[in-house]
């Protein structure tokens, strides 16, 4: 640790296409906003809270600017870690795939009308079970019962039908199952959950049952048990 900073709500913590300088941040108390401006405009692509750190892709894929902006989405404490420590402990750790990884997926997950609802922390847990599978313009995906699929980006047919962003198949959470063939028209982008994980974090996460419900409601999909049966108690105080 290096130092303690604090922020105002608006305040801007990190710009995009700035030098490092040789930190990445740990948030302490508060909210952050992360923003990336696309040339057009800018896209809120994240918000972070105590816990999480800011600034550590830079670092991660050794480019030395910032990706992104970080704002104080409300009066926030950050910690100052310097990047010599932070490398050596991932690199330690081997964490850091998984973290590229998640960074990755942050776009896309943020983008995603099934998960627009969802706090952030549970959006990261979500982020950190998953997968993108990309697909060419011909190539096709068969999408089964043990996994969600769920279009990022792109454009295919599945069962003759024309579909994009936001389509869902195979395993459906507190929805009905749709398998079949999905073939890419152009490139696509798609996000990929494994039933057992999802299903399991899901369980821990009423919030996330409870917004997936809201959304199933609001597509007019056929009502199916959302409720999260028995909740062990075990080891809980009496």
């Amino acid at each position: 640790m290096e130092e303690i900073r604090r922020y105002n709500q608006g305040d801007v913590i990190l710009v995009q296409d700035e030098d490092t300088r040789g930190y990445v941040y740990l948030i302490l108390t508060g909210y952050c906003e992360v923003v990336h401006h696309d040339g057009n405009q800018p896209l809120g692509i994240a918000k972070l809270q105590a816990g999480d750190i800011v600034g550590e892709m830079a670092v991660i894929t050794g480019r030395g600017f910032r990706n992104a902006s970080v704002v104080a989405a409300s009066p926030a404490t950050l910690c100052l870690i310097s990047e010599d420590t932070f490398k050596a402990f991932i690199d330690a750790e081997n964490f850091r795939d998984s973290l590229i990884t998640r960074w990755q997926l942050r776009p896309y997950m943020k983008s995603l009308p099934q998960f627009s609802d969802i706090e952030s922390t549970s959006l990261e847990l979500a982020g950190s079970i998953a997968d993108i599978v990309h697909l060419k313009a011909a190539e096709s995906l068969e999408a089964d019962k043990k996994s969600w699929y769920i279009v990022s980006k792109g454009e295919g047919m599945f069962g003759g039908i024309n579909c994009g962003a936001g389509m869902e198949f195979g395993w459906r959470p507190l929805g009905l199952e749709v398998q079949g063939m999905l073939t890419a028209n152009t490139s696509m982008d798609i996000v990929k959950f494994s039933k057992k994980e999802f299903d399991q974090m899901r369980l821990r996460l009423p919030a996330m049952n409870y917004s997936l419900r809201k959304y199933r409601v609001s597509q007019n999909d056929p009502e199916v048990n959302w409720l999260l049966g028995v909740v062990s108690t075990e080891g809980t105080i009496q």
